[in-house]
């Protein structure tokens, strides 16, 4: 059984967990071009059966609105400021976690996997990520989370 680890445990996180839980189900060879969730908060993906490999990269730097990057699905390909600084494979039993505005992609490889390979993502609420977003603050800011409105909303309606 898979248990968290201590400095997620507690009744914010399982709520948030809960309430965002996610299934996933892919095919040998089968992939997710690389995007950006829309999340304001830290994502868990826990691999439940076969192993998937990632590829990670913070937002690219944007100085100003003319900078932005198509955060959905595939579409920084076109780009070119798709550059992983990040790469890793996921094995069954295991869990990546990772900030909000982390561009990723993945794909389960053929060998070593079953058939259909099974996982669940789900947000954290705590620990916030407030050292990645000091880092990050300018591309994030200009990012779709907040032109989009998905951080501001949640901000907001968290103080109500």
């Amino acid at each position: 059984e898979w248990r968290p680890p201590y400095f997620v445990r507690g009744y914010v996180n399982r709520r948030e967990a809960n309430e965002s839980q996610e299934l996933w189900f892919s095919r040998r060879r089968g992939a997710v071009f690389a995007h950006a969730d829309t999340y304001c908060t830290a994502a868990v993906s826990l691999q439940l059966s076969g192993r998937k490999r990632w590829r990670l990269m913070p937002a690219p730097p944007i100085a100003s609105s003319a900078d932005l990057v198509d955060y959905h699905d595939g579409r920084i390909y076109g780009s070119g400021k798709w550059r992983p600084a990040f790469e890793g494979t996921v094995e069954e039993g295991e869990a990546i976690v990772f900030p909000p505005g982390l561009f990723h992609e993945t794909l389960v490889p053929e060998e070593g996997n079953p058939a259909c390979t099974a996982s669940s993502t789900f947000q954290l609420q705590l620990p916030a990520p407030s050292g990645y977003v000091r880092a990050f603050l300018p591309s994030l800011a200009l990012s779709h989370l907040y032109s989009e409105g998905h951080c501001r909303q949640r901000s907001r309606s968290s103080r109500d």
